[in-house]
């Protein structure tokens, strides 16, 4: 089986992609490698609601969605910013197609917490469904929102959807592209970059709220992919030319997630 890429794209990011990006695609696609792409929306999630006067609400990351909100998240993520997403891979010579989870129930979920309202978190993945899409060369584009068994749609955390897809296809790597080069920490040099963090490391780092906010689920769906046979993880800038790592330059920009010398259970 070709090797499989999972790529996250953060809505923070969507509109400032090198143009390397693109044609990097194209190169992995050229090695044999299949693509599946996972987008975000947030920043225009929050921007629309906030011209409807809905406010955003968070905890610890994730997105509160209420009855107002859901409807809204639909509308932006499976709507405008998916086939925006795909009219840029089209013009950029990549051959995808744009799709929901609701689509073919492609991440299948259930509410997380009644705090979080129709927040999900994906309990299934129909993975025969994206292989066949691969199989026929497209580059699957999904936008992160999910359903049940009764019909009712959630919204997902990009970043757990991902991580979810990665686990159920047994990727070779999942990437998360966003505005940053990566997990940052502060010394006497100043503030930069981590080039290698492993599972225990993020959990300091959490507990020590230099972890924080939106990277939250960022990371831990990382170590979630990394504890569940996925190779390597990466949190790369999508902004910076070549940004993508490859297996030539794993190290080469953003952080990779790596497993203890010793395997250990981490729970956050």
């Amino acid at each position: 089986m070709s090797k499989i890429i999972v790529l996250k794209l953060g809505g923070s990011v969507l509109s400032n992609l090198h143009p390397t990006f693109y044609s990097q695609i194209q190169h992995f696609i050229h090695q044999g490698k299949q693509i599946i792409v996972v987008h975000g929306g947030g920043p225009n999630l929050t921007e629309t609601l906030r011209r409807l006067q809905i406010s955003s609400q968070f905890v610890d990351g994730r997105r509160i969605t209420d009855a107002h909100t859901l409807p809204v998240a639909k509308m932006v993520l499976a709507g405008s910013v998916n086939k925006d997403t795909v009219t840029q891979f089209h013009l950029n010579g990549i051959a995808c197609i744009g799709l929901s989870g609701v689509d073919l129930a492609i991440l299948q979920a259930n509410p997380i917490s009644s705090e979080l309202g129709f927040t999900g978190e994906i309990n299934q993945v129909n993975r025969s469904a994206l292989i066949t899409l691969m199989n026929q060369n497209w580059v699957p584009i999904i936008a992160s929102i999910g359903v049940d068994s009764e019909g009712q749609h959630y919204n997902i955390n990009a970043d757990e959807a991902a991580m979810r897809l990665a686990v159920a296809l047994q990727a070779d790597q999942l990437i998360f592209i966003s505005n940053t080069d990566g997990i940052y920490t502060t010394d006497s040099h100043g503030k930069h970059p981590i080039k290698q963090i492993t599972p225990l490391q993020i959990k300091q780092l959490q507990q020590e709220k230099i972890i924080h906010g939106g990277m939250i689920p960022k990371v831990q769906a990382g170590v979630q992919a990394l504890m569940n046979g996925v190779n390597t993880i990466h949190i790369v800038n999508g902004g910076l030319e070549n940004p993508l790592p490859d297996e030539s330059q794993k190290l080469d920009k953003g952080t990779c997630m790596i497993q203890e010398e010793e395997e250990i259970n981490v729970s956050f």
